[in-house]
């Protein structure tokens, strides 16, 4: 059986989409669902190549038991659009520059946000100029939108 393939893609891969890769591993593996999801995570620029995620995002995805620290930071390929079966946006802006790159692989392509229910957001804010405060206002959107996400994916 192939393995479900999930990309979140942020703007430089060092701040939200890891911490969205490494919360939904995490979960699809408490589910023991690892052997059947793929999840990875990239950038629509190139600002940080091979870079590891930023230290407050380390930081606040360590204070809930995950560790992104061996992650790096990659730009997204043309391969990818073809290689992943969904497509994670962080903001409208990415999810607008994935939307023109992808070649007839629209229907892949979702926003994060989507699944936070009761919320006045419609995006996950970049928190990488602000402060850990920030960055903790993003990881808990992120883990809000992850845990739907990872319920649907496992009730399917």
């Amino acid at each position: 059986m192939k393995k479900l393939s999930i990309l979140f893609v942020c703007l430089g891969n060092i701040c939200r989409s890891p911490m969205a890769e490494g919360l939904l591993n995490c979960l699809i593996k408490e589910a023991e669902y690892d052997n059947y999801i793929e999840v990875d995570s990239a950038a629509t620029h190139n600002y940080h190549n091979n870079a590891p995620p930023d230290k407050r995002a380390c930081f606040v995805a360590s204070s809930c038991g995950i560790d992104i620290t061996k992650q790096r930071s990659r730009q997204i390929t043309d391969h990818d659009f073809a290689k992943f079966d969904l497509i994670f946006s962080m903001d409208e802006s990415i999810h607008k520059n994935l939307l023109r790159r992808s070649r007839r692989n629209d229907y892949k392509i979702k926003q994060l946000a989507d699944y936070i229910k009761e919320s006045d957001y419609s995006f996950i804010p970049d928190p990488y100029f602000g402060d850990l405060n920030d960055f903790e206002n993003t990881f808990s959107l992120i883990k809000q939108a992850v845990k739907a996400l990872s319920t649907d994916l496992i009730n399917k």
